[in-house]
């Protein structure tokens, strides 16, 4: 197994796909690279957060404050998804978080609602700013994604993957060291 070390965090991917290592330092959020292996140097990328993002508080807001949150407890790190339907919400490609319900809290959410796109997709924005802060769907009602940008940072996560990358605008590209799906996500992503 090739491991990358840091405080708080090991990192291993099979020995077939990798076959060297790199310590990087504490304080940065990186990317792992093997340079051993094949002709020219492994290209495995491992991006991962420096540390365990896992059970924090995270706090976070629209634009003008009129919904404001609180996260307490364990969350995934970044998700990109360039479906259509999120660009067009997002403005560019959606990149969220994920926290189990009950470990959201809504502290403020006068100006607080909810965009039925779909009768069992909803997105929550605010209708004083229109900042888009959250995403929910019936096969997924245990948990609410969170938008990325409107987290208060630093948070320390990191995009780990690219999802429905074959709708992705043709304005820009997909980050090659994301692990990259063509469409959503077959298995069940954890917090």
């Amino acid at each position: 197994m090739c491991s990358w070390i840091a405080p708080g965090w090991l990192r291993s991917v099979p020995a077939s796909e990798c076959r060297g290592s790199r310590r990087l330092s504490a304080d940065k959020v990186g990317v792992g690279i093997c340079g051993h292996g094949l002709a020219g140097g492994c290209r495995v990328w491992q991006r991962f957060a420096m540390g365990d993002p896992g059970i924090r508080t995270f706090t976070g807001r629209c634009d003008c404050g009129g919904v404001r949150y609180r996260i307490d407890g364990p969350v995934r790190n970044i998700i990109e998804c360039h479906c259509e339907p999120c660009r067009r919400i997002s403005g560019h490609h959606l990149a969220a978080t994920a926290v189990a319900n009950g470990h959201l809290h809504l502290e403020s959410q006068e100006t607080l609602a909810w965009y039925q796109r779909t009768p069992t997709v909803r997105y929550g924005f605010c209708s004083a700013c229109s900042s888009t802060l959250f995403w929910r769907a019936d096969d997924k009602a245990d948990r609410t994604s969170v938008f990325a940008g409107t987290l208060d940072g630093p948070t320390g996560l990191v995009a780990t993957e690219a999802i429905c990358a074959s709708e992705a605008g043709d304005y820009y590209h997909i980050d090659p060291d994301l692990d990259v799906q063509a469409g959503d996500r077959a298995l069940e992503i954890p917090y």
